[in-house]
Parts: structure tokens; sequence; C-alpha cells
């Protein structure tokens, strides 16, 4: 019989080789089938250890992993462990980061798809392999099927789907009469390992306050005695109300739980000042129990606006009944200090009562209730006086005090997050409020979705990924948002990879999961260096001979390809990120090619030609980026990028750079294969952004390319971070043998002056441009009847009419940095439409 772990991996097989793959641009997807039928070698494993080497001529840098098979499904492979060559990796003083590509550590785990290696070998043997069988990633980052933990449950997911619904797997598995595949006899890869153990947390013993009953006769006696003596009658002032309000409900405490929540008050006239306020609350006890405050349930501390001892007295409980109490906020006797009541809620007090029953769903109720002498008990408690040292009371004629809330279940709750906008891998910090999330965070971490696959997967948060080992708490999280993770999660790594926009998690040493109310938007994200703590981001810099340009070769067959039709699309991807940035990448020549060997470490940006598919067939990306980063402490600095672009004859490029054009069916965007690659180039990691030329994949359809670089703004706010911080530590006057970058200033941007409106096609123009404060609109040969500056979100944020002269200057020093499109409405009735950037 199989056992359940059998059946779960066949299954899996099974869905796999039935899923319709979508269709995407820098990512090719190939077909499970295909995938299968195409390689040497199925296995399933664990990584146990990867080793970077540099090969015997320095020029080039793989890392050897090895692999523990817990599975044989296909090939001629012994059980025990097998070499697996990956792209890339960090050694001694270079840093190669091949985009698109697998990404391997030690531990993750999966299922392989792999092929024999001609990539050169290392001299060193790592590890004494049983096979002697030397592979690669057949089809790069598709040839892993890869298991993981998300905190709570395993997943298992490829490149492009993420198959997480395990019982349809269960069911599925018993119509499976089994497989031609080896087991090996290891322990299922879905068991946690032996080093891995839940952290246990001890709960310190609570003590809740014991309220004195006599104390509170004392507090009775004295507003009895203030009301005989201290109230004033004033029956002609206008209608004074007070409102009460409940806010902030959390659940506290891990073992025994506390249901918390604040109380705050504000009255319409805003010239008085706090003399004596109460609340009653009624609750259920199945929940909380009966008689709270008698029983020791119950905590009552002040809050902001009677946070004087001096002046105010402790909030002060009594049981009304088996399932109400009414709490008393008073004055000190006589107080001399009084604070004013505003017409915004202020804090009055803080409430903590013990959960008995947490599965009994149940509200807090703000309620009323008349007594014998009176219709209102809480307005006879609610009394303002004239001005702080004011012995007299003013009692409100009218009230606010109804109010009905359900507990909150005791499971962690994300309540609220800030900001809801941030980067990724330049510490921006990110708060996470709520509640239940722990005291301390032992085994749990915060969850994004992963931008390398559009979200299908999710990265988790490493130790450190955390502000602090205090920046932990059972109400709020503080972390860095990261662009890269080494995070081990039940023992299982997930390759390095980019955080990106969408619902985010955190999962509790308890493994409990609470999602975000509202997803997060992660702006862009910059590479990081996951070796450091915290994360250091990468910048740019040169090699001394480069004079701090970027100097791009073009080889002869990408410069011959349709005589010479990729040339003017390099030029201007080049151009436009030059535009955007002022990045200074050119050409080295227009006119002599010569042959490129493709990425090396040898200082030299190249545009080449490559088959990014395998020896077999099946190309797999449309281009990729490899850059070369170099140490200067404490950062490294991309010192070379070399991009390769897919020579499959299966491949038809599209060659055009209008916007507008439609992409033929069956071919591919060139332009935005490179805009995007040369993002990497400029340390810019994926972002889930389909609009953006950042996103993982193209999601250009029909006549909508994402190809306006300057209209996208997270690669405009991305790369002036990473350009103005490779100014601000530039390697200049230090020993490192780089040279700092250049850039141009005011670079000649055709694209963001260019008209599109037909009939005023280059009768605007636009200085300076980019601009700081000012900007000058020219029109030839007609006046301007006005112009309107509208921002990325299509709002308009400043208009000028009525101008008509031919030239006009505006003053936009109130404007954030960024891009803006000037509409200008001209003399004959046309519109010239074209682009600006602010920038200071």
């Amino acid at each position: 019989m199989k056992t359940l772990y059998q059946s779960l991996f066949l299954c899996t097989i099974l869905l796999l080789l039935t899923a319709n793959l979508k269709s995407y641009g820098q990512e090719i997807p190939i077909d499970i089938i295909d995938r299968v039928n195409a390689v040497d070698y199925i296995f399933e494993g664990e990584v146990i250890k990867s080793t970077p080497y540099k090969t015997a001529n320095g020029r080039y840098i793989y890392t050897s992993n090895t692999i523990e098979i817990s599975k044989i499904l296909k090939g001629n492979l012994k059980c025990g462990t097998i070499e697996l060559i990956t792209d890339g990796g960090i050694v001694d003083d270079h840093w190669v980061d091949k985009s698109h590509s697998l990404n391997l550590t030690e531990k993750c785990k999966g299922i392989f798809l792999a092929t024999n290696t001609g990539k050169e070998l290392s001299s060193v043997d790592f590890y004494d392999e049983n096979n002697l069988q030397k592979i690669e990633a057949t089809f790069q980052n598709q040839s892993f099927i890869k298991y993981w933990h998300d905190g709570v449950e395993w997943r298992i997911s490829d490149l492009w789907a993420n198959y997480d619904s395990l019982i349809q797997v269960y069911n599925l598995a018993e119509l499976i009469t089994g497989l031609n595949f080896k087991d090996c006899e290891r322990s299922s890869l879905f068991e946690n390992d032996n080093e891995e153990h839940e952290v246990e947390i001890a709960e310190k013993a609570i003590v809740m306050p014991i309220y004195d009953p006599a104390e509170f006769e004392k507090l009775k006696n004295y507003v009895a005695h203030k009301k005989r003596e201290y109230t004033k009658q004033n029956n002609s002032r206008d209608n004074d109300k007070v409102f009460y309000e409940l806010e902030n409900f959390i659940i506290s405490g891990s073992t025994t739980k506390f249901l918390e929540f604040d109380v705050t008050i504000r009255d319409n006239l805003g010239t008085g000042y706090l003399d004596l306020s109460a609340i009653r609350i009624v609750y259920d006890t199945d929940v909380f129990g009966s008689n709270i405050v008698s029983n020791s349930n119950i905590e009552t501390t002040r809050g902001t606006i009677n946070s004087n001892s001096n002046c105010y007295a402790d909030p002060f409980p009594s049981d009304l009944a088996p399932n109400a109490f009414y709490v008393w906020a008073l004055e000190t006797t006589y107080s001399q200090c009084k604070e004013p009541i505003l017409t915004t809620p202020q804090k009055l007090m803080h409430l903590k009562m013990r959960i008995q029953d947490c599965a009994v769903p149940s509200n807090i109720q703000l309620l009323d209730t008349a007594t014998f002498f009176d219709p209102s008990l809480i307005l006879g408690l609610s009394a303002y006086s004239a001005f702080p040292a004011d012995t007299f009371s003013t009692f409100y004629t009218e009230l606010q005090h109804l109010q009905t809330t359900p507990v909150p279940a005791c499971v962690p709750t994300i309540t609220s997050f800030t900001p809801s906008t941030v980067a990724g891998g330049i510490l921006d910090e990110l708060e996470i409020r709520g509640f239940q999330f722990g005291a301390v965070r032992g085994n749990g971490t915060v969850f994004f979705k992963n931008a390398n696959d559009g979200g299908t997967t999710e990265v988790a948060c490493d130790a450190g990924d955390f502000l602090s080992p205090f920046s932990w708490t059972d109400t709020l999280i503080q972390l860095y948002v990261p662009s890269v993770d080494t995070a081990i999660i039940q023992g299982v790594a997930v390759p390095h990879s980019p955080a990106g926009s969408g619902y985010f998690r955190v999962v509790t040493n308890d493994a409990l999961s609470a999602t975000s109310p509202e997803p997060i938007n992660i702006s862009y994200s910059v590479v990081a260096n996951a070796s450091t703590t915290p994360k250091s981001s990468a910048f740019l810099a040169t090699t001394p001979n480069q004079n701090g340009q970027y100097i791009f070769h073009i080889d002869t067959l990408v410069a011959a390809y349709q005589n010479g039709a990729m040339i003017p699309v390099i030029k201007k991807a080049l151009h436009e990120w030059t535009c955007l940035t002022g990045i200074d990448w050119v050409l080295a020549s227009e006119t002599n090619f010569t042959t490129q060997p493709g990425p090396q470490l040898d200082s030299i940006c190249t545009i080449t030609f490559a088959n990014l598919g395998t020896n077999i067939g099946g190309a797999t990306q449309l281009a990729l980026n490899t850059s070369q980063r170099k140490p200067c402490p404490p950062f490294f600095y991309t010192i070379d990028s070399d991009i390769q672009i897919n020579n499959d004859p299966d491949i038809i490029w599209f060659i055009d750079t209008i916007p507008t054009s439609p992409i033929p069916a069956g071919q591919n965007d060139l332009y935005f294969a490179l805009l995007h690659e040369l993002g990497h180039a400029h340390n810019m990691q994926h972002l889930i952004s389909p609009n953006d030329i950042m996103h993982f994949a193209d999601n250009t359809a029909g006549s909508f390319r994402k190809i306006e670089l300057y209209l996208d703004q997270p690669a405009y706010d991305g790369g002036n971070w990473v350009m103005d911080k490779s100014f601000q530590y530039p390697v200049s006057g230090t020993s490192c043998i780089m040279s700092d970058i250049s850039s141009i200033s005011s670079p000649i941007c055709s694209n963001v002056t260019a008209v599109v409106d037909s009939k005023s096609e280059n009768s605007i123009s636009l200085h300076p441009n980019p601009f700081s404060d000012h900007l000058t609109i020219v029109a030839k040969g007609q006046y301007i009847r006005s112009v309107s500056i509208i921002d990325i979100s299509g709002k308009a944020v400043a208009v000028k009419t009525n101008i008509k002269y031919n030239t006009s200057t505006l003053d936009l020093s109130k404007l954030d940095n960024g891009i803006y499109i000037i509409k200008t409405f001209l003399q004959d009735g046309s519109t010239g439409i074209a682009k600006a950037i602010k920038s200071e």
C-alpha cells in the first residue's frame, strides 16, 4: 500500500502534467510534458551543500550544489548524492548575479529536472558524490519544482503554478496505481529536520488587581458631595453633549487570553475641562465569567487626558450585575489642574478583561441604564468645569454612550501597517500592528509575495530583516522590507527572491497565520547582499579605464541581425535609461563591431546572442542580464553587465519602439526585453506590478506595450535611488580599484519631449528637462492658450490660463520629484502633449 507521502508525491506529478501554462514574455513557459521528455534526469532531493567557485581562467563563477537524492524518477542514477551546477555566486572579491536563472541554497528541497552539463567544473571536489554525472538545470528556474513551507502547511510550486490544495491531491492519489520510480528510503522531505524545533515561550504569572469596595464607596460619597455643594445651575446654556467610544480592541496573552481596549471621551463644546466621567460595560458571562471586578478578572488604567495623578484619580471599576460593571474616572479631591476636553477623541482609560472561553462568539456593549432617581446613570456621572482650577461641576445634558463591538477571535490578527508603500532592499522600515503575534518571534516570521514568480509562492523574512531581537512583540512587528531572503522554514530554504506587492502574512511561533487587511505596495526593489546584517544595497561603479561610463559592446552577430535592425533599438533602450536616471550608458561603436565572448569577469559590458535554452532545445528566457559586482566595504558595486539575447530560430523578434505599435502574433518584444534587462543592470529587482518594466514577465496585450520608460514611476524612483546612493557612497578616495560613476545631468531626451498629437507634432519644446523649479514651454509659430500639468496618476496639479504668448515659464517648485505630462492648448485649437521630469 502506498504511503500518504507517496500519494502526495505522485499526484503532484500528475497535476503538473495536466497544468495549463500562461504565456509570459521574459520567461518562456515550457510545458511540463516537454520538460519531462527532454531531460536526462528527474529526481527528488535536498541541497545539502552549495559552494560557489571561479573557473580555472578566472572569467566566470558557478555554484556547485550537492543534492541528496530521495527518489529517482528518470535517468540512470543511484541513491545518494549528485552535483548540479548553477550560474553565479560570490567568490572572494566578485559577485556574479544572473537574472531569471535558477538560484539554489542549502536546504532547498523539491524535484529537479536536469541534463549533463557542459559548464566548466571546479578543480576542487567539494563533496564526494555517489553519482559521477555532473548536471545542470535544463530549463533554469523552470527545472525546479520546489517544496516549501508557508509557516502553517507544506506547498508544492513551480514557476507557474502553486499546488496548495492538498485535499484534492490526496483524493486524486487514490486513482493512481503507481509510477516507475525508485524510493531511496530517505525520510520524507516534508518532515522537519531534527535541528528545527518549536521555541517554547513560558508565560509569566499574571496577577490582576483587587479593587476594594470600601474605596469605591469613598468615590461615591465624593461625587454625592460634589452634586450637593458644587454643581452649577445654568439652565440657559446651550446643549452640551458628551461622547464615549470604545476603540483599539485586541486580544493579548498566550496561555491566558485577555480582551483589551481603550475608552475615549470628547464633547461638542471644546471649552470645558474634564471633571467627572464614567462608562457602563455589559459582557457575556460565558466568555468572561460573572462579577469580574469582585473576582479580579479586570484591570483599568488611566488614559492620556487624565494621566496626571496629581489631578485625576485612577479609574475605578465596580460590579453592577453579574454581566455588567461601570468604571468611574474622576478628578482628585478639588483638583486644581483639570485638562481640557476636546471635540476630538481623547483616551480616557484602558480596560483589560480576562477571557475564560475563547471559543464562544460574543460582544462587548457600551450601554447606559436608568436609575431609580435618573433616566441616565452615565449622565449623572459626566461633568465638566469652566477652567482648570474650577471646583464646580457642570453636568452634561446629552449623551452618546451606545456601542456594540464583537470580541475579536483569539487568533493572530493584523489590524494595520505603515507605510502602505515601501521599497525593497533599501532598509525601508515596515511596522505591522495587531495582536496575538506572540511575545517573542521564536520561529515566527513574515511572508511576502514572491516577485520572481508573480506571487505564485512567498518569500519569508529571515532574522536579518528584523530591526532588532526586540522588534517582535505581541502587538507590533518592525522589519526591513527585503529584496532577498535567506530564511529556512521547517528545515526548507526558498531560493533568494525579492518581496513583491500584495497581501502579506504574519506566521507566529505557534504556526498560526494572519493576513494583512490590505495589500502592501512594494514600489521598487534594489539588489541587496544577503550575507550582511542588515542587508546592504548594491550600488554602481565602473572600472578605472571606463571613466565612469558603462560602455556596451555589441557582438557582430547582433549588429548584423536583419541588416543592423537591432542597433537603433539597443541605442534607444540605453538612451531611455540615461534620460530617466542620468546613468552614463553608451555604445562602444556604431560602425565597427567585433565578436564578443559573452558574460565574463572581464569588466567589459557586452550585448550578445546566446542559446538561452539547452543543448537539447527549448528556450526558457527571451533575454538575460549577468551583473558582475565587486566589494568596496561595506558595499558591493556593479561594475559590469552583460546582456544575452536569445538566438533561438523559433523566436521572431519584433523590432519597434513605438508604444502604440501592436506586436504581431508569434513575435516577441525586443525593446521591452532590453529595457527590462537594463533595469537589472541598474541593480533593480523584479516587481509584482504588471504595468511596469520590472514586472517579472511581459504582460503585453494587443496594442498595449510596457515600453514607455519615462512614464514608469517605479523605474524612475528606484533607478534614481540607486544613482543617488552611488554618489553618496563613492569609491573614490578608497583603496578599491574602481571609479565613481559619471552622470549626464541634462541628456537630450527625445522621448521626454516628444509630441504625440499629430496636429501639433514638434510644435512645442520644453527646457530645461529635467527641471528643478521652473519649466519653460515654447510653441513654434503660434501662441499658447493654456497649460495643464498632470501627474502620473492623471491628476492636474497645476494650471495656467490666458497666456497668449508663444513662451510661458511655470514655477513648479512645490511639485514633488517625478514624471509629469505637460498638456498645452495652442492657438489653432490643437493640443501638444509632452513629458517632463522634475528632479532636484
